[in-house]
């Protein structure tokens, strides 16, 4: 479970055409190459729920995509904050919603 923020850095470093484009190609280059879908059907259903079971004691969880629906995203609010854990359809889920219940039960 990740609860780091992002920093705001200057605007000369993040602006430019060129580093906006380097950012795009990275991100792109992340991505790989699949044809999965995404798709919470195809999530564990036990784990599924034990993942709900532990959060809903502290705060509420919801589950989504991304925009391009090319990954799914987990959405925690606690205490009024919101965060996103995100997920590759070519990610193992079961690993990635175990070690959500993990650090949940920590």
């Amino acid at each position: 479970m990740s609860t780091s923020k992002k920093s705001n850095p200057s605007k000369t470093d993040t602006n430019s055409t060129p580093d906006k484009l380097e950012r795009l190609k990275q991100r792109r280059r992340n991505r790989g190459t699949t044809t999965v879908v995404t798709d919470y059907e195809s999530f564990n259903s036990d784990l599924l729920k034990r993942l709900i079971a532990v959060v809903a004691k502290h705060g509420t969880i919801t589950f989504g995509y991304t925009r391009d629906g090319g990954a799914y995203y987990i959405n925690y609010w606690v205490d009024g904050e919101s965060f996103k854990e995100y997920l590759r359809p070519t990610e193992d889920a079961d690993a990635f919603l175990q070690a959500e219940i993990d650090a949940w039960t920590l």
